[in-house]
């Protein structure tokens, strides 16, 4: 069809009649085809080549929490393997207290282009334009925006990924998490607390990295008996949004209620809440990362941990 740009085995078609997500969603159906899912960066970098010099600031691609304000997942599909998601998202949106001037450049009175306050809400995924051409904004689902549609390019099958064997045990004093193809352990036992960066180099060198959460059976099994302690989220791009230190994808979140805030503009590593009470159990807040917590490691299933170091080498 003509307009539809070609990218491997799938076409994209851009449009820039403005939508909601649900018209821009119907509409992409009636092309036989679905808005944009992003699978790797490379594919976000053509959407980028195709829709970063436009003058429009946002275009809907398919990714929302609407049905789970915890989890995002596509509209074609669950199964999340990348994100790029814009500064401090996916957490809030860009209308926010200007004293937090890192996260100024969400503000748009553009379009009548509305943004959520701060807090944690359901909506639906935008890519940027212009100078933050590619990351990821979560917008209310009501705005109305261009969008990318996508479909199997004619005469393209799907590639089968052949199965790969993965080990299904772990070290001693290491327990599974689960749906993952990692073992966990938490290193809160002690009276010895680190920083966030302290504790990221020191499951580094034992050969794993701090443990990241996407799901809530696997949050449930991230406990400790301590107030606080690390996970592998943090921002440490200002121009960016929140990242696993594992590189993993953030598709599922479990703020506290108001986070992240960035108070002060110092905020930037993520520790989740313990033991407070009841509505704060499990919870995540964003706090200064040389703030001196417990910490949970994760490591790939059937490797042995290398020898607890006594001093942890500088980070990367």
């Amino acid at each position: 069809m003509q307009g539809w740009r070609r990218q491997n085995s799938y076409c994209y078609f851009i449009v820039t009649k403005p939508k909601s997500f649900p018209e821009a969603e119907a509409d992409c159906k009636s092309y036989n085809s679905y808005l944009a899912d992003v699978s790797k960066g490379v594919d976000n970098a053509f959407l980028v080549s195709l829709v970063g010099m436009r003058p429009e600031k946002h275009f809907w691609i398919g990714l929302t929490n609407q049905k789970n304000i915890n989890r995002f997942v596509w509209t074609n599909k669950d199964k999340v393997t990348f994100t790029n998601w814009n500064v401090v998202m996916p957490g809030i949106g860009g209308k926010v207290k200007p004293t937090y001037s890192r996260y100024l450049h969400h503000v748009s009175p553009l379009n009548n282009l509305h943004f959520f306050a701060q807090g944690h809400h359901k909506g639906c995924v935008a890519m940027t334009t212009g100078v933050f051409a590619g990351l990821w904004d979560v917008l209310p689902c009501t705005n109305t925006l261009g969008y990318i549609c996508k479909q199997l390019a004619e005469g393209a099958g799907l590639t089968t990924v052949p199965p790969t064997f993965t080990p299904d045990y772990c070290a001693k004093n290491w327990t599974p998490l689960r749906s993952s193809e990692y073992c966990i352990k938490e290193f809160s036992q002690t009276k010895e607390r680190r920083t966030w960066f302290e504790a990221r180099d020191f499951c580094r060198a034992i050969g794993g990295d701090l443990v990241s959460i996407h799901s809530y059976v696997q949050l449930q099994q991230v406990r400790t008996a301590f107030t606080s302690m690390w996970i592998g989220l943090s921002a440490p791009d200002p121009t960016t949004g929140f990242v696993w230190s594992d590189g993993s994808p953030l598709q599922y979140q479990h703020w506290l209620t108001g986070q992240p805030d960035n108070r002060n503009n110092v905020q930037s590593c993520v520790e989740i809440m313990m033991k407070w009470h009841q509505y704060t159990d499990g919870s995540w807040n964003d706090v200064r990362c040389e703030k001196t917590n417990g910490w949970t490691c994760q490591i790939a299933k059937g490797v042995t941990p290398n020898p607890l170091p006594t001093r942890v080498p500088p980070g990367n």
